[in-house]
This record gives structure tokens, sequence and C-alpha cells, in this order.
């Protein structure tokens, strides 16, 4: 089952023609990850559900090692594979629930000064051996396979998500409700990182950062006084506006060298 989110260019042409088996659900708008991923999942009837994005290359015998995994043990509700860059290096891909210092330090200045410290080690499980199965907060939705049963009783992806953080949402929820993820190197992936969300930087970081805030709302605020939450808002939005400078910056720093190339012909 294939979303197709209002492509503009030949995908489904594409799509049809590499598998003809396909079955295509065209939209006349984004629909966001979440929701497209919630439209394919209630047109199939498979016992487990796998949300696949578009730039993850399967390696053989990937998706038999999750069914394994799963008629092997009962007690998970979900799990993901292996990830690997393009290079074959190893993409973290397996994760703890992020806490207020992880955003101190995670894609910050402090990560840049303290580039191996407690919180951003914790928060990718750099600690332990990826080539072992284990037991996880959540799971990158880039791949990840959760059972039929409680991906309804849950509602599956919460659509408030336009991008990012649903699969931290849906992990959490899984874990609230007493349900297990898991991490499964048996099953390998390559996972092209940046392959969409490279077409539309800026629009990708604001849409990061209200998802960020989202899940900070909706999972953590109720815990935190009321000076924390205001530096918990803040903070995302000081994080965001930071990123887009950046990105504003280098492509100001392309242009201006488009500029004087021109100048030098």
């Amino acid at each position: 089952m294939l979303v197709d989110n209002a492509s503009r260019d030949n995908s489904i042409e594409v799509a049809q023609n590499a598998c003809p088996q396909v079955q295509v659900l065209p939209q006349s708008r984004n629909l966001g990850l979440g929701a497209a991923a919630n439209l394919a999942a209630a047109a199939t009837t498979g016992d487990l559900i796998m949300v696949l994005n578009p730039d993850v290359t399967l390696m053989p015998g990937a998706v038999v090692a999750l069914q394994k995994f799963f008629a092997e043990h009962p007690e998970a509700s979900c799990c993901g594979p292996q990830l690997l860059n393009p290079d074959g290096s190893l993409q973290p891909s397996c994760r703890a629930f992020p806490t207020l210092l992880t955003g101190f330090f995670r894609y910050t200045p402090l990560e840049r000064l303290f580039p191996h410290n407690r919180f951003t080690r914790r928060y990718l499980l750099t600690d332990f051996d990826h080539n072992q199965v284990r037991e996880v907060d959540w799971v990158s939705g880039a791949c990840l396979v959760v059972r039929r049963e409680v991906w309804e009783q849950l509602g599956g992806f919460d659509e408030g998500f336009f991008m990012f953080c649903e699969d931290t949402d849906l992990c959490y929820r899984i874990k609230k409700a007493g349900g297990k993820v898991f991490y499964v190197p048996q099953a390998r992936a390559y996972h092209k990182v940046g392959a969409s969300t490279n077409q539309a930087v800026a629009r990708m970081i604001l849409a990061w950062h209200k998802s960020m805030l989202r899940f900070y709302r909706k999972h953590y605020r109720a815990h935190y006084s009321l000076p924390a939450r205001a530096l918990a808002v803040a903070g995302i939005w000081l994080r965001c506006v930071a990123a887009l400078a950046k990105t504003a910056a280098y492509a100001l720093r392309g242009r201006l060298g488009q500029l004087a190339k021109k100048r030098r012909r």
C-alpha cells in the first residue's frame, strides 16, 4: 500500500512500473506523514503494520526477520530494524525518550563543546552494542512495525504531528499502555536521511520544532513547574530561530558565491 502525498513528479508512475502489484492511494494535498500512514494502515488487513519511508531500502531478509521476532516475542508491541547510512555506517535508530536536558545539548553549541556529554549519549543509546536485540523507548519511524491490535487500540499515529515526533509519540503511548518496543538488528535497512526533507529545509525545520513543542506539551508539560515550562517553550523556539538563521546564512553564502563566479566570467 502506497500513499502518495500529492507529489508533483512522476512518483506514482515510477512506483507502479517498479512494483505493478502495489496499490496507490493518491492524495490531492500533503496530509503529513502520520495521517498518510494511518490512511494506508486502514486499507490493509495484516496482523502487522509496517511504516516505511520512501528513502529507506530494506536489505534482503529484513521483513522475514521482523516477522520472526514478533512470532517469537509475543510481548513485543513494536519493533524497528537496524538502520544504516548509505555508506554502511550505523545510523542511530533506537533512542531513549528525550528530556529537557537532551534539548539543551542536542544540535546546540553545547553539544559541539561537549560532544560526548551523557545527555546526548543517553538519548542516542550510544553506550550499548547495536548488534544486540534490546528493549528501548522508541524506534525510528523511518521503518517500524507495530501489531495491528496495538495500532488500532491507540489510533495509530497522532495526526497532529504533521512530520517528526509521530514515531516518538506512538512509542511513548505504547509504553504508557504497558507495551514493549524493541530494536532488532537482525533486520537491516539503508536510510538516506534528508532525501525528502532537504527539498524544503526551512519548512522542515519549522515542522520539526512545532512537533517538538507538541510532544512536550502532550507528555511532559504537566510534570514541570511554570518557570520550567516557560524555559522549555522558549528553548524550543530559540533552537528553531537559530536553525532557520543558520540555514538562511548558508543560502546567502551560496548565492553570493554564485554571483562572484558570474562576475569572474
